[in-house]
């Protein structure tokens, strides 16, 4: 994904240019044309994003909004199904029916903690209810994108398969709103899920 930056680079006259990120086991970089647009793109391990929109200078400061704004995936239960004794089976797919294995599941009951699970690799999170607790409906989600949970009121059953369809849309597009990125010298600072992330001009561009 950072090759495709290089092909798009410009001459930079000013803040416009490609910003790298130096960081262990990450790929990340920015680049801002000349022409107000942007792109941003981050790799690190499963997780695999990108951003693409509007930059403007504000004093000391780059502005990012993201242009078209991303589709949000969504999530829709698509139906019941007989499934093992004492179990409630929450199995999440693809809208081609494929499994999608390292989903978020949660089993939100009437009092108490949720029970915590992930789908494997078959798409299935499985959970065993404690007697006398009373399910009351569920959460997914894909953390690593950092989604907010889906829930859903529809209460699981001990011994049934709850099927959940994911419809990704733009998963995996980051929506930045006035996003502000701090421009100093040759560096440019995003803060970015509680961490701050420092790109430093290519040095194809600076001639170092």
């Amino acid at each position: 994904m950072i090759a495709a930056l290089l092909g798009w680079m410009i001459a930079a006259t000013g803040p416009e240019g490609l910003y790298l990120l130096s960081k262990p086991e990450t790929a990340s970089a920015i680049e801002l044309r000349a022409d107000g647009r942007f792109r941003w793109m981050f790799t690190q391990g499963a997780l695999d994003l990108d951003a693409v929109g509007r930059w403007r200078a504000d004093g000391d400061r780059i502005v990012l909004d993201s242009d078209p704004k991303p589709i949000p995936p969504r999530f829709e239960i698509e139906g019941r199904a007989p499934g093992e004794s004492g179990i409630i089976a929450v199995r999440v797919v693809h809208t081609d029916g494929e499994p999608i294995d390292g989903v978020d599941v949660a089993i939100r009951y009437a009092s108490g903690d949720p029970d915590i699970g992930y789908t494997n690799d078959g798409g299935v999170a499985r959970f065993t209810p404690e007697a006398g607790r009373t399910p009351t409906g569920i959460a997914v989600t894909i953390g690593m994108f950092g989604l907010a949970p889906r829930e859903f009121a529809e209460v699981p059953v001990a011994g049934e398969v709850i099927t959940i369809r994911l419809h990704p849309n733009d998963l995996g597009t980051e929506t930045f709103e006035a996003l502000p990125v701090q421009r100093s010298g040759d560096a440019l600072e995003l803060e970015w899920r509680g961490e701050t992330l420092r790109y430093a001009r290519d040095a194809e561009e600076t001639g170092e």
